[in-house]
């Protein structure tokens, strides 16, 4: 297991350890007896879920679609991720709208042959809690390091920098009374 709570675990790498697990406890002659590896297997599987949440750069393609459209089927989808220039089979949508089923950022309805997928988690509330994430993972939980490597990108123009004056000096007020 060293090295492996390292880092959080991806739904490919889940499956390689869990079955690099099993088959070292084969090799240790514990074949029919998996209780020496299950604790590191509980921890893997532990690592696996807590990374799960965040949605991926795809996953997150596709909640945009959702919430701007409020309602989707697989070919709405498709046709939204074609506009963006991201052409995906039938097949690949399926599994990613199952996987964001299964995160809890969908839910889904019987309709005809297909299904119609919804989003359950608002947009706002699954792009707070992104930025919390990312905010406690790359920035040790530090909003002045994360606004400081944002400044330090040269990324944010004038204008937005006043608005964020304006909204430090609006969330000061709504503090103080």
């Amino acid at each position: 297991m060293d090295g492996v709570s390292a880092f959080a675990l991806s739904e490919k790498n889940f499956s390689f350890y869990l079955l690099t697990f099993l088959w070292a406890g084969a090799i240790k002659g514990h074949e029919n007896d998996f209780s020496p590896i299950a604790s590191n297997l509980t921890e893997v599987i532990s690592v696996a879920r807590r990374s799960a949440r965040t949605l991926t750069e795809v996953e997150l393609e596709f909640m945009l679609i959702v919430w701007d459209l409020g309602e989707v089927t697989t070919e709405d989808m498709l046709k939204g991720l074609s506009k963006t220039g991201r052409d995906l089979s039938d097949g690949s949508v399926r599994k990613i709208l199952s996987i964001l089923l299964r995160k809890g950022y969908l839910s889904r309805r019987k309709e005809g042959r297909g299904f119609v997928y919804w989003a359950t988690v608002p947009e706002g509330q699954a792009k707070r809690s992104m930025l919390v994430d990312l905010l406690k993972r790359a920035f040790d939980g530090s909003a002045a390091l994360l606004v400081a490597s944002l400044l330090d990108t040269r990324e944010v123009r004038k204008g937005d920098i006043e608005e964020i004056r304006r909204l430090i000096a609006e969330h000061e007020r709504e503090g103080i009374e």
